[in-house]
């Protein structure tokens, strides 16, 4: 009998249809109750590209969502209910000059979370250094333009990163929770092109639509480097009513903190091709 239950529960969870026993409900979240939204680290859906480091991507080919806190290969699709979207600002000490530091955030990306000036050294191979200083905003700053990185090269990239931040519900996969999809450097133009998928039907709450994330081929940067992408393709909308009130409570929670409840500072820049990974976009929706 105990293998038996042992193989039940084994499917269901791979199903991603956990059930709770009758004897567990209406205990939701009891025994995490000291645990505040402000010391979990929010899930990401990572998408394993070829130089991901194994101690990362674990067991999951290249090519394949995972989830950052379980491992879990998610496969080369996925459903997903976007409940907040919105762009915040990183800016990064260069990675040559050690570890993924963040030296300033916008989470709202408008505001900087932090007023000051760090010197840096710009280039890898270079002892040049350079000053970036965040004043009140991302736009006074300056640091979102091109020429930013190094102010005397107009052609060199934003010293800020941009990015597009999803908080997203796998209608498959309720049992994930939410998870962020954040698209930068290379993906921008994808995140944009996405965002304005959210907004099309303006009759419609973004939180009601159903979008199908895939992988796909792309290259871009200065070398024309092979990577994998996203695309993301209109999947009709959600019919379950009790899930879109759960989708409509995420959104409600995030916009009383203004958006800023969440961070994708753990997506460090350059993770497609290197430090000189550009902006170039990626292909359309």
């Amino acid at each position: 009998m105990a293998k038996k239950q042992s193989k039940a529960v084994a499917k269901k969870q791979a199903a991603g249809a956990l059930e709770v026993p009758s004897f567990m409900q209406g205990m939701a979240g009891k025994g995490a109750e000291e645990i505040g939204t402000e010391a979990i680290e929010i899930p990401r859906i990572t998408l394993v590209q070829d130089m991901t480091d194994s101690d990362i991507k674990g067991d999951v080919e290249p090519g394949s969502f995972m989830h950052s806190i379980t491992s879990e290969d998610l496969g080369k699709e996925i459903d997903l209910v976007v409940c907040h979207a919105g762009t915040q600002y990183m800016l990064w000490q260069p990675r040559h000059m050690g570890g993924n530091v963040v030296l300033a955030r916008a989470l709202d990306g408008i505001h900087w979370d932090k007023q000051g000036s760090f010197e840096v050294q710009p280039f890898k191979g270079s002892k040049k250094t350079v000053t970036w200083t965040t004043t009140d905003t991302v736009k006074s700053s300056g640091l979102d333009q091109w020429g930013s990185t190094d102010p005397d090269e107009q052609d060199s990239p934003p010293a800020a990163t941009l990015m597009y931040v999803f908080l997203c519900m796998a209608p498959q996969r309720p049992d994930l929770g939410p998870m962020v999809v954040s698209l930068q450097r290379s993906q921008c133009k994808t995140g944009k092109r996405f965002a304005g998928r959210l907004k099309l039907h303006a009759s419609l709450p973004a939180f009601g639509q159903v979008f199908k994330m895939s992988v796909m081929d792309d290259t871009g940067g200065a070398n024309n480097d092979e990577y994998f992408g996203y695309k993301f393709v209109a999947n009709g909308l959600v019919t379950d009513e009790e899930a879109f009130n759960g989708y409509k409570a995420i959104y409600e929670a995030v916009r009383k903190t203004g958006g800023t409840t969440f961070a994708a500072e753990n997506d460090a820049p350059d993770a497609r091709s290197g430090e000189d990974a550009e902006d170039d976009g990626g292909p359309g929706i």
